[in-house]
């Protein structure tokens, strides 16, 4: 695996192994969520760009990657108590959260019930306006049949892609959670990205108090593949 440096770790939870790399150093810990249907593998083009002082764990969620993907129904909050358990198994305290699309939701719903040194949110899915937007629109069935086959392609376990996409409008993000959240917080947002459109990243910016927003042009719903070095250099100046 193409990632110079990091060890290759299992941690046991209740719910099967999490397989994770970690890079150890001195300064702040630092902890990437990938999307759903990703892995993370998804990192590679980011970390060369990081600071090199940053202590690095880059986690498989569950049912994604080398982790176990046991028999269960798969929803965001499964993933969000096995991340919980990860951080108490090995005792990080107040991390700092990176998270992309799902994983997103995920740091986000993490923070409103453990403290955490500040949040990095990309491209984030999950909210509860965008939800009620494609509801509204009848694309809901056309928008689930479309993440379970774009995750396949990129290698994603089918049954839990599956249980995940039906399971896609539970512990959705609302205004109220948003404007609750009380961790220092950076958004970036692909200018471009049609997954989840820039007006909803300006929409969570406007909702968590003294956020601060990065919109990178001519980037989709992944920049930290895209524009690496970009995403690398804002990370370094915010956390």
């Amino acid at each position: 695996m193409d990632f110079e440096g990091f060890e290759e770790k299992y941690l046991q939870t209740q719910n099967g192994r999490l397989f994770y790399l970690h890079r150890s150093a001195p300064g702040k810990t630092i902890i990437f969520l990938h999307g759903i249907g990703g892995s993370l593998k998804s990192w590679n083009k980011l970390t060369p760009y990081l600071p090199h002082n940053l202590n690095i764990y880059l986690i498989d969620m569950l049912g994604h990657g080398r982790s176990d993907a046991p028999e269960m129904e798969y929803d965001v909050m499964v993933q969000v108590d096995a991340l919980d358990e990860f951080i108490q198994k090995l005792a990080l305290d107040t991390p700092v959260l990176f998270g992309h699309s799902y994983g997103g939701w995920m740091a986000i719903h993490y923070s409103l019930r453990q403290k955490v040194d500040c949040l990095i949110i990309e491209d984030c899915a999950g909210m509860e306006s965008q939800q009620l937007e494609i509801n509204s629109a009848g694309k809901k069935e056309e928008d689930r049949k479309s993440l379970i086959i774009e995750s396949i392609k990129i290698g994603a376990n089918e049954k839990v892609i599956t249980s995940a996409a039906n399971n896609f409008d539970k512990h959705m993000l609302t205004d109220a959670m948003l404007q609750n959240v009380s961790a220092r917080t950076l958004l970036i947002w692909g200018a471009d990205d049609e997954w989840v459109p820039i007006k909803f990243g300006n929409e969570m910016h406007s909702m968590i108090k003294d956020s601060e927003f990065l919109s990178i042009p001519e980037a989709g719903h992944v920049p930290h593949r895209t524009k690496p070095q970009v995403v690398g250099d804002a990370i370094a100046k915010f956390y």
